[in-house]
């Protein structure tokens, strides 16, 4: 008996006689095709690369570096009359068509891809770096008081990178002269060679010092917190705890049955029980200081009701 050919063996022998289905896509299928889509995209079909645009720092640290553009391009050792299939090959002005009138470059062109994406790397990463260091001139501004260490360590940091990217900028070939100017930012033309001086060095100079000043006033402000729980006689563990929590009217210590908060000195010399309130997801959160002399110790307990949590107030 014959067997049934399946649907599947029909429409290959069907294939067959009729010159087979339509050829598949031969864009984006090598590592190189896949790379200058991208980055070709990047310049492109994209307005990163527009004179009106800037980038910040951090979106630049997300972006391929060059050597991706150079590295891939090596290590496929084409020949030069190979044909590189991109679906972003129409923004090349050198693009030719096979007699599918499928559009194609050849590694020269990608070479001359690499070479563009690289002097637009460097320069929007200099011109991301300067606007950055720029802009913590107003951060300088600002007085000791409210200033964070990590906001001052941040400025040394733009700095630093300001400086670092002025110099691989200058060795990648740009010269003293050229300008970095942002109109998204506002930042105004600058030469490359004025960069360090003006904007670079001032925040790199600024940051140690800065940062020692913040320490001095912390150290000055723990230590008149010190000052007037000494005066008030008060000592030992008992001291370290009340410090760590700040000074007298601001401890967010409660008395029992934690409806009214101990600010006074007098009551927290004496105190021999004291409650903190907390509050968060697991629910309300009560921490029991138990004092004996000048040491304590403590507890707490979580409840899931406001209600439940005044009981661990005793």
């Amino acid at each position: 008996m014959m067997k049934k050919r399946s649907s599947f063996a029909i429409a290959v022998a069907f294939g067959a006689l009729t010159g087979g289905v339509a050829a598949a896509s031969p864009y984006d299928q090598t590592p190189v095709e896949k790379m200058v889509t991208e980055l070709t995209y990047t310049l492109d079909g994209q307005h990163i690369a527009k004179p009106t645009w800037t980038s910040t720092v951090e979106q630049m640290k997300g972006m391929k570096p060059p050597s991706y553009c150079h590295d891939t391009l090596r290590d496929a050792k084409l020949a030069p009359d190979t044909r590189v299939y991109s679906s972003q090959g129409f923004w090349f002005k050198t693009a030719k068509k096979d007699d599918q009138e499928h559009q194609y470059i050849l590694p020269a062109d990608v070479e001359g891809l690499c070479k563009r994406y690289h002097d637009f790397y460097v320069h929007e990463f200099v011109e991301a770096a300067v606007v950055e260091a720029w802009q913590t001139q107003q951060t300088m501004k600002r007085p000791v008081e409210g200033f964070y260490e990590s906001e001052a360590e941040r400025v040394g940091i733009s700095g630093r990178l300001c400086a670092e990217w002025v110099d691989k900028a200058l060795a990648h070939g740009f010269t003293a002269t050229d300008k970095v100017e942002s109109s998204r930012y506002g930042l105004p033309a600058i030469e490359l060679g004025k960069v360090k001086e003006t904007y670079c060095q001032p925040a790199i100079d600024f940051a140690p010092k800065r940062l020692q000043e913040v320490k001095d006033l912390a150290a000055a402000k723990h230590q008149a917190i010190v000052d007037v729980y000494k005066k008030a006689g008060i000592k030992g563990k008992r001291l370290e705890l009340y410090v760590s929590y700040g000074p007298p009217d601001n401890t967010g210590f409660y008395a029992a049955g934690c409806e009214s908060t101990v600010e006074s000195l007098p009551a927290l010399k004496k105190a021999k029980k004291l409650f903190v309130w907390l509050e968060g997801p697991s629910g309300y959160t009560i921490r029991k200081f138990t004092f004996k002399g000048d040491n304590y110790t403590v507890s707490e307990r979580t409840y899931s009701t406001q209600e439940g949590a005044y009981r661990g107030c005793r």
